[in-house]
């Protein structure tokens, strides 16, 4: 009667299972590092947009304010002069009245771009009879104060479907 062989197994799958949880814990520290990339990248971007827009709103508001208060003169100066060039004060109070910006009660701000102090504005704004009108208004930055350099009812072509 010969012996029976010995057969030999190899040790790699008790090898790999004693690796696994090493492997495991490289692999969790790789995805919690990719995660808190994304966590910083959108932190210092969100600072951007923050800094950059700086007052907008505040400027914003105040145009809106005192063209409800019926005080034109105050909302026309909040216009570069540029703009206040091509059109006049006659011009702009008609165009408030006929558009209803002076039932202003609130507007909806999309998130915003500023490139070199630009701002274009595509503006959702809810006047008081419930009414939602678009206007695009172009803001530019002067020192720190934000002035109104675009002033138009619609989409701007950058948004609207036909541009695409």
């Amino acid at each position: 009667m010969t012996p029976n062989p010995v057969i030999s197994l190899p040790l790699a799958p008790l090898f790999l299972a004693e690796e696994v949880p090493h492997l495991l814990f490289y692999l969790g520290a790789v995805l919690v590092s990719l995660l808190g990339s994304l966590v910083l990248i959108w932190i210092i971007v969100a600072v951007r947009v923050l800094v950059s827009s700086r007052g907008m709103t505040t400027a914003l508001n105040n145009f809106f304010a005192a063209i409800v208060n019926g005080n034109y003169g105050a909302a026309y100066g909040m216009l570069t002069p540029e703009l206040q060039g091509e059109l006049s004060a006659k011009d702009f109070k008609e165009f408030v009245k006929t558009q209803g910006l002076r039932q202003y009660k609130r507007l909806e701000l999309p998130l915003v771009e500023v490139e070199a102090g630009r701002c274009p504005l595509d503006l959702t704004v809810e006047l008081q009879t419930g009414q939602m009108i678009d206007l695009t208004l172009d803001l530019v930055r002067v020192e720190k104060t934000w002035l109104i350099d675009g002033l138009a009812m619609g989409k701007s072509a950058e948004t609207s479907p036909e541009a695409s």
